[in-house]
């Protein structure tokens, strides 16, 4: 299992997703296979956009398959939320790090915030967006 460890790209939210050392990729060998599918028992996932929609979702399926989480989105209240309904229904440890990922060393800090709570992340779920609104034309 590897921690995160800062890479030289660029600090945008895409970085993220370039991080090389930022996780390893949920192959079926770390998580223990059941007849319904793959089960992320031992593993964490790291997911950004956690508080609503799909963010949401990608936390309670995976909560539900065993993985110990660790939710990032700008709400914390909304966060918080969701981390104590998965703990008490799913059984996982979750953390929450409320972080805006449009802030230009936002990618840098929760690398080092998720070093300095020691956590290993197994899977990354990068489902936060950034909006841009034009006119069509």
């Amino acid at each position: 299992m590897s921690r995160l460890v800062p890479t030289e790209t660029a600090r945008t939210q895409s970085a993220l997703t370039q991080e090389r050392s930022l996780t390893h990729s949920a192959h079926p060998s770390h998580g223990q296979q059941g007849r319904d599918g793959m089960h992320y028992k031992d593993m964490t996932a790291l997911i950004t956009g956690a508080s609503a929609g799909l963010g949401e979702e990608f936390a309670r399926q995976l909560a539900h398959q065993g993985a110990d989480l660790v939710l990032v989105a700008r709400s914390e209240d909304k966060l918080e939320r969701l981390a104590r309904e998965l703990r008490q229904h799913a059984g996982v440890e979750v953390t929450v790090i409320p972080t805006d990922l449009a802030s230009s060393d936002a990618v840098q800090r929760l690398i080092s915030e998720v070093n300095n709570r020691g956590l290993t992340i197994n899977l990354l779920v990068n489902n936060a967006g950034l909006g841009v609104f034009e006119n069509f034309r």
